[in-house]
């Protein structure tokens, strides 16, 4: 798994691949909320982890050929960032 911090250093994203067939790209924020909910909150993640393997609420999964297609757009739009 590789982890990608926002410049901002609150939120994430995740991405791994998936039975290696697939790529899961997953959002999060330090912490998963945790201070909003209490304990009952909690649990919910806990189930998800056990349920999903993950308590990601935001993913996308990418199919090989969809995945390379959206590397090709981020390499895109940062290499344009340059430019200006």
């Amino acid at each position: 798994m590789r982890i990608f911090e926002c410049s901002c250093g609150s939120e994430g994203v995740s991405l791994d691949t998936l039975d290696n067939t697939h790529l899961l790209m997953s959002w999060w924020q330090h912490g998963h909320g945790f201070h909003e909910g209490g304990f009952r909150h909690r649990l919910g993640y806990i189930w998800d982890i056990i349920r999903k393997g993950h308590p990601y609420a935001d993913s996308i999964v990418f199919l090989r050929e969809e995945a390379l297609q959206f590397a090709k757009e981020i390499t895109g739009l940062a290499e344009s960032l340059e430019k200006l």
